[in-house]
């Protein structure tokens, strides 16, 4: 089941059963290299681009192997 969930007063994200929401702290040059990066990439929001470069980044952890 999906629902809406406010996280401020202009954040709301649609939260699925398999997902959570994640709040972290990126100091803004890092969080200007994200924007910048994801724009290059094509990735439509900084969710996804950050979400697979978690992903990627636990297998490249695990020696390349997949989940």
């Amino acid at each position: 089941m999906e629902k809406i969930v406010r996280i401020d007063d202009i954040t709301y994200v649609l939260e699925t059963q398999n997902s959570m929401v994640v709040t972290f702290k990126l100091e803004e040059d890092l969080l200007t290299m994200v924007d910048e990066t994801l724009r290059k990439l094509g990735y439509s929001s900084r969710s996804d681009f950050i979400r697979h470069a978690i992903e990627e980044y636990i297998k490249y952890l695990r020696g390349g192997n997949s989940k």
